[in-house]
């Protein structure tokens, strides 16, 4: 028999955002810009003659001894209006996934990555050899940049998704540590976007525009609280949602007197 397992994570924290930046009379308005309330994300988990552990809650475990086995992986983010909203959806995405040939999801996943590397190409060479390393890392840089820019969330320049930190996990160390936070500093995050028009690849190089598009509603609605006019203006460190970081706001606006 074979089971799946399914972890599962909800953030939450656009409206105390605007809360603490004097900006709570936006809150109603501008809920269709929350992306994050009832955001839930997840994976599901499943594999051929493997099945969920009773004792353990998202284990799988082999049903006999083997030598090898095939695991599939999902996964969802989405905002639904439960957790088993989420769970039917994910497990529904998981099981049209694994209905799908491997061999035709595989000709389809190597015929993207061809296409990809037959876009442009940059070869440096040298009579010692050495400078080929240039060409080793301009491809990995590359590759790198591109996994992370599927989506409108942008790259993270303070170590993208994977960093070199090990453990332990603690305030200033670990793979989750990143210095400088988790907002987004313009004059950084610019940096992995900056040569993707030389090569090519607009795909990827559109997500840092959806990323700011989405934020345009919060953007013109705080232009308008602040300096009573309409248009836009974008601070160079924000949250997602186009807010100051909450840390760099410091002093909640109702807190506020004169002298802050």
């Amino acid at each position: 028999m074979d089971e799946d397992v399914a972890l599962l994570h909800q953030p939450a924290a656009f409206n105390a955002t605007l809360r603490q930046q004097g900006l709570g009379g936006l809150v109603g308005a501008l809920q269709s810009s929350d992306w994050w309330r009832h955001r839930q994300f997840g994976l599901v988990v499943s594999g051929a003659g493997l099945v969920a552990h009773r004792a353990c809650s998202g284990c799988l475990v082999s049903e006999a001894p083997s030598s090898s086995y095939s695991v599939s992986i999902s996964t969802l983010a989405e905002q639904t209006g439960s957790s088993f909203e989420w769970e039917a959806k994910a497990g529904k995405q998981h099981r049209e996934v694994c209905a799908r040939s491997s061999e035709a999801q595989r000709s389809a996943h190597d015929g993207w990555w061809a296409s990809f590397w037959e876009r442009s190409h940059i070869w440096v060479s040298g009579e010692d050899g050495t400078l080929a390393n240039l060409t080793e890392r301009y491809a990995q840089t590359r590759y790198l940049q591109t996994i992370q820019a599927g989506t409108w969330v942008p790259i993270k320049f303070n170590g993208m998704v994977f960093t070199s930190q090990l453990p332990p996990e603690t305030t200033s160390s670990g793979p989750a540590h990143r210095q400088w936070g988790s907002c987004n500093w313009w004059q950084n995050t610019r940096l992995a976007y900056w040569s993707m028009h030389y090569a090519g690849d607009f795909e990827q190089m559109r997500t840092i525009f959806e990323y700011y598009h989405q934020m345009l509603p919060f953007l013109q609605a705080r232009t308008m609280v602040a300096f009573n006019h309409s248009g836009i203006y974008v601070t160079e460190t924000k949250t997602l949602f186009g807010a100051y970081d909450p840390c760099d706001y410091g002093k909640a606006a109702d807190r506020r007197g004169q002298a802050d």
